[in-house]
């Protein structure tokens, strides 16, 4: 049985291009592009947007996102690696010089009950 995730991300400062949502279910991975479990590509927008994902099996995963405001498929950063697109993770954690954990920004998905996150981009 597939349970429900209800996304609220805030703090996208246009509506270009679009959010990126990452779901990992292991550390090996996070928060690597191309090597989620699951992906989705949805609009940007200012306001707070509302994304539900009801494809989960019960388990622990994390969540990676980024606005991909020039829709290049990648986070671009500058020359010292910084993030020059907004980002953020499950939980609202961030690493201090890389991204932060899986542990730190996982959560978990029970049977028969709705997990409700707001990750907000910085």
């Amino acid at each position: 049985m597939n349970e429900k995730v209800t996304l609220k991300i805030t703090g996208a400062t246009s509506s270009n291009g679009k959010i990126e949502i990452g779901i990992y279910n292991t550390a090996d991975n996070f928060p690597e592009n191309g090597k989620q479990f699951k992906g989705y590509s949805i609009d940007a927008d200012t306001k707070t947007i509302q994304f539900s994902i009801d494809d989960l099996p019960e388990g622990t995963y994390a969540i990676a996102i980024w606005h991909d405001e020039n829709e290049d498929k990648k986070l671009n950063t500058n020359w010292v690696g910084k993030p020059t697109e907004k980002y953020g993770f499950s939980n609202n954690v961030f690493g201090v010089l890389s991204p932060p954990d899986f542990e730190e920004a996982s959560f978990t998905v029970e049977k028969n009950k709705i997990t409700e996150l707001t990750i907000n981009l910085k």
